[in-house]
């Protein structure tokens, strides 16, 4: 069969035509890019990473320092990863709000173990505060307070003393003392009276001016 060089050229040019179609099929376009996380949705991740805090202080569990140390580094790191959107921000500040709430908490049911952690994050949150640097003191110093029990009473010349174990808790290591009313001991406490028929005294922890009770032994 004859083919005509004319009849050549159109076929070649249809073939032609025909090949883009062919060969470059369009790519669909890419998805939507997911919607932005509200302030509250980004607020709740981060207290998800910081609630060994306001956990210990609802259920009474002691916060150790490595949760205490975690919980401020968690937070540290929630700041420098959303201080850079708006949303991220409001939520940055919802939490900035909340922790003065846990710290007075913590402080009105002298959690002291709590109470330090607490306003670390604060600081994270605000590093030139000086807001709860006295609290923060008084906290530090509770924690260290001695631990003191009484073995027993005895009177001499007219004088009634106590004999008392005092536990350093920074040096961990105990101490006996036989003391009257009104004596300082161990360089941070005085004894400040005995109530009662010997039934318990009364202790002044002098850096703070803290005053408990300690009961005596059962007779």
């Amino acid at each position: 069969m004859h083919v005509s060089c004319r009849n050549v050229v159109l076929i070649l040019l249809m073939v032609l035509l025909l090949l883009p179609v062919v060969g470059c099929k369009k790519e669909p376009p890419p998805p939507p890019p997911p919607p932005e996380p509200t302030p509250e949705e980004i607020k709740a991740k981060i207290k998800s990473a910081i609630n060994a805090i306001p956990n210990a202080l609802n259920t009474g569990a002691l916060l150790t320092a490595g949760q205490g140390t975690q919980a401020v580094g968690a937070l540290r790191q929630k700041k420098a990863q959303h201080s850079g959107t708006e949303n991220g921000r409001k939520a940055l500040e919802m939490i900035k709000t909340d922790i003065p709430g846990i710290i007075r908490k913590a402080r009105d049911s002298e959690r002291w173990d709590v109470v330090g952690p607490a306003i670390e994050l604060f600081k994270v949150m605000d590093p030139g505060a000086t807001r709860f640097d006295t609290l923060a003191e008084r906290a530090r110093l509770m924690l260290i307070r001695p631990v003191v029990s009484i073995k027993g009473f005895v009177e001499t010349n007219g004088e009634l003393y106590a004999f008392l174990e005092i536990y350093d808790v920074e040096k961990q290591k105990s101490f006996t003392y036989q003391v009257r009313e009104g004596e300082e001991i161990h360089g941070v406490l005085r004894m400040v009276r005995i109530i009662g028929d010997r039934e318990k005294i009364e202790m002044l922890y002098i850096p703070v001016n803290d005053v408990w009770e300690v009961l005596g032994p059962k007779k």
